[in-house]
């Protein structure tokens, strides 16, 4: 990958390459660890993708939620970047088909369907993040803290359009983020159950699922992280995910 490209921006784009039917094959970000962030971003590439199903297009560039748009088909498959920082734009497509080639000279691609093992793909999206994170010299905590707010500015500027269903509508949880900015309080705690709810409090799990994992109410860990977020230990940020479908 090009680092004259990448060292041009202070945050990277967030990639994501989906099946032409919509279906995500990888994220970057990794989708498994910031899923609930991402899902509103994935619903309103997935609608964008919709918009132009049956048109012979291979690349559209718009603008949503205040946010370059870049997608190029290739082989079956969609390469979406969502660029976050301006100085990214001139060289979105340079480094999106840097992507692209990255991907297809490491998994095959035969008559329009990807045949690779998860486990790869895994490696594959941690790898680039951090190459990206090493190339651009800029902290993974800085490249998220914006994360949430550009995956739910698209999601609400897409619905505006008209575009996202009423049925994925319907599946939007408001909620709020909970996120440990006092290393030291983790540490210092001494009850396990804590520790557990005080590790997942990074910014990327929302709370009624930090409840669900403790088998506790949403009600009951308010209480238990409202001593923290008087403290400014923590800090709650407001956001939505897509509630997955049972």
């Amino acid at each position: 990958m090009n680092s004259k490209v990448l060292n041009k921006t202070v945050n990277p784009a967030i990639v994501m390459i989906l099946t032409e039917g919509g279906g995500p094959v990888a994220t970057i970000p990794p989708m498994g660890d910031y899923r609930y962030l991402l899902s509103p971003l994935i619903f309103s590439v997935i609608a964008i993708l919709e918009n132009f199903a049956g048109e012979n297009v291979n690349e559209v560039k718009l603008v949503a939620g205040g946010n370059k748009i870049l997608f190029i088909k290739k082989a079956g498959l969609y390469f979406f970047a969502i660029i976050v920082d301006k100085e990214m734009e001139p060289h979105a497509k340079e480094f999106l088909n840097q992507i692209i080639t990255s991907f297809k000279e490491r998994f095959p691609v035969e008559k329009e369907l990807l045949v690779v093992e998860t486990k790869e793909l895994r490696e594959f999206e941690k790898q680039v993040m951090e190459k990206i994170l090493k190339l651009t010299n800029i902290k993974k905590s800085d490249y998220f803290t914006s994360l949430r707010t550009i995956s739910q500015k698209v999601f609400e500027e897409v619905k505006q359009r008209g575009l996202i269903p009423l049925s994925v509508q319907k599946r939007v949880k408001s909620t709020m983020y909970p996120e440990l900015t006092d290393l030291s309080v983790l540490f210092k705690e001494k009850d396990p159950t804590m520790r557990k709810i005080l590790e997942m409090c990074n910014g990327t799990i929302p709370m009624d699922e930090i409840a669900k994992k403790i088998n506790i109410s949403e009600a009951k860990l308010l209480i238990l992280l409202s001593k923290y977020v008087k403290k400014k230990s923590i800090t709650m940020k407001s956001g939505i995910y897509i509630i997955e479908e049972t």
